[in-house]
């Protein structure tokens, strides 16, 4: 056999994409016409594209696709937080964010989990969306006295007008579906950034944002603890499971250069995560001593937070909104990091 005959033998044996069936078209046609567009403001103000309402779906800009999740149930330990953090990664490998939304009048922080989907179109995500949420709601059921519900988009709406406005109002989805809906003015709120954090102006709040940039192996305090001092404050950690080929490299980087292997390859994947944290306060007197004791809370941990000077709303947007508002800065860790600064 010639070359030009064996190169044509080879091309016809390699594999195709298959053509989609009648039956396949007609189903992506149904899902991808399920989804309500919103107006145009909407989107190019929000970054919200779309919305699934039966299954409670974001089309966000980015080809990104997110859910959210509210989780009730008991208080995990960090030891049960490892293993839910472990199990969660074991069920995807998309970008999740738990986001703790720690109110001055809740006796508890609220936490939620959203997760990140990426695809051309809704079709495209459909099944892996259906099937992490039989995973999820499996893993619950045999792991962990707790669930993760499926928050409607009316309840999303209505946590991020109060993290914006600090009370509660109660939203429909109908309300945030309706052409006429603005969103952002109804919903969220515009702070002004000050020399040191940034006030909310119709409220009168004052806050301060911070970014993790450097984490330690192991961290003294869970994050919670800040909650005794009865303010509130919002947090959010953003996590993927770091590729294995670039684990493994990374694990050699880090003992080739300080002489000791972490913790990959040990049961514990490697981590990329983001952690962003704000706080509010009644008064500028609030806020310095408020503030003093959040930065020993990091200098005591051994974690390094930069304020957020210049980058005050797009952090409060993102930790307000689970992420719709897209903001993180990742760097790697292991799980035990990601455990205390959960809740």
């Amino acid at each position: 056999m010639n070359k030009d005959n064996v190169n044509k033998a080879t091309s016809e044996g390699m594999s195709r994409p298959q053509k989609k069936t009648k039956e396949e078209i007609i189903r992506e046609r149904k899902l991808n016409a399920s989804m309500i567009v919103l107006p145009k403001k909407n989107q190019e103000q929000l970054g919200i594209l779309a919305v699934q309402p039966d299954k409670n779906i974001f089309s966000l800009t980015g080809k990104k696709y997110m859910k959210i999740y509210s989780l009730k149930g008991v208080e995990l330990t960090e030891t049960r937080k490892k293993i839910l953090i472990g199990e969660l990664c074991r069920l995807s490998k998309s970008r999740m964010r738990i986001s703790t939304f720690s109110y001055a009048n809740s006796p508890s922080p609220i936490i939620f989990l959203s997760v990140f989907f990426e695809g051309n179109s809704y079709a495209d995500v459909a099944e892996e969306i259906d099937a992490f949420d039989k995973s999820l709601m499996s893993l619950m059921d045999s792991k962990f006295k707790l669930s993760f519900l499926v928050c409607g988009i009316g309840d999303v709406f209505m946590f991020i007008y109060m993290n914006y406005n600090g009370q509660m109002k109660k939203v429909s989805s109908k309300s945030i579906l309706k052409k006429s809906a603005h969103l952002k003015k109804n919903y969220f709120q515009m702070i002004k950034e000050q020399e040191v954090g940034y006030i909310i102006p119709q409220s009168g709040k004052l806050g301060k944002s911070y970014i993790g940039i450097q984490f330690p192996d192991k961290m003294e305090q869970p994050l919670n603890t800040l909650k005794r001092l009865g303010n509130t404050y919002l947090s959010s950690i953003d996590f993927q499971v770091v590729d294995h080929e670039y684990a493994s490299y990374y694990e050699r980087m880090i003992e080739d250069s300080y002489g000791n292997s972490g913790e990959v390859g040990k049961g514990n994947p490697l981590l990329n995560f983001s952690f962003m944290f704000t706080y509010l306060c009644d008064s500028e007197m609030e806020r310095k001593m408020y503030d003093a004791v959040v930065k020993k809370y990091f200098a005591d941990n051994a974690l390094v937070a930069s304020p957020c000077n210049g980058s005050e709303q797009k952090v409060v947007d993102s930790i307000s909104t689970f992420g719709l508002f897209d903001m993180h800065c990742c760097r790697n860790v292991n799980i035990d990091i990601i455990s205390k600064l959960f809740g």
